[in-house]
């Protein structure tokens, strides 16, 4: 009898498993669509990507909740100093992030000056465009998820937009978030030796535009 539970739990356990990843991964894959869905909205009402001529605004990196949260970047999954026990984007100054709240739950002012179209009478940010719970969510792994791309370089360089859930590891590889590779707009899951790229296997990554 023993032997028969042995068995059984042998072949149980793996598929429950699998099971609860994949709800995870298709839970992920789904936010990261209704995000980018929300910015296509905002891109539709205000024609601009956030372009505060100065300050974070200009380069941010966006994440849904506080940078406790926010995922490791390396290959060696090494914390980034500057915020203890919290890794940020690599290449990203820690005060270079900002939060989902500030774009998608603004007033109409603060989002107007946001996206340089106050006193426009054709474009005006419109939000709230997500709820509040939706703009603070974590992923299914406890990290935040991250849009890049989403900001006034990004515009001038005709960066892609990019909607990202760095996966069960926690991990961006560093070189899917380059000015260059932004550009290119290809946002890079092969399981490649590259250090770089290593880390960036299991992402769930909805594009923009």
């Amino acid at each position: 009898a023993i032997a028969v539970v042995a068995i059984l739990s042998g072949i149980i356990v793996p598929l429950v498993v699998k099971n609860l990843n994949d709800a995870k991964n298709a839970r992920a894959k789904n936010d990261t669509q209704v995000i980018a869905a929300a910015i296509a909205s905002q891109f539709k009402d205000t024609a601009h990507r956030p372009r505060l001529a100065s300050g974070v605004f200009a380069t941010a990196v966006w994440a849904s909740s506080d940078v406790a949260s926010l995922p490791t970047t390396d290959a060696t999954g090494t914390a980034v100093a500057g915020i203890v026990g919290a890794p940020i984007v690599a290449g990203v100054a820690n005060n270079a992030i900002s939060c989902f709240a500030t774009l998608f739950n603004n007033t109409s002012a603060l989002g107007n000056a946001l996206f340089n179209t106050a006193g426009n009478n054709e474009f005006k940010y419109q939000g709230p465009y997500m709820s509040l719970d939706s703009s603070t969510k974590q992923d299914p792994w406890g990290h935040s998820y991250l849009i890049f791309g989403y900001n006034s370089t990004g515009e001038t360089n005709g960066s892609g937009i990019f909607v990202v859930s760095a996966g069960p590891d926690g991990r961006i590889g560093s070189t899917n978030v380059t000015a260059a590779t932004l550009a290119a707009g290809v946002w890079d899951t092969s399981n490649s030796a590259t250090a770089g790229l290593l880390a960036s296997y299991d992402d769930l990554v909805a594009r923009v535009n």
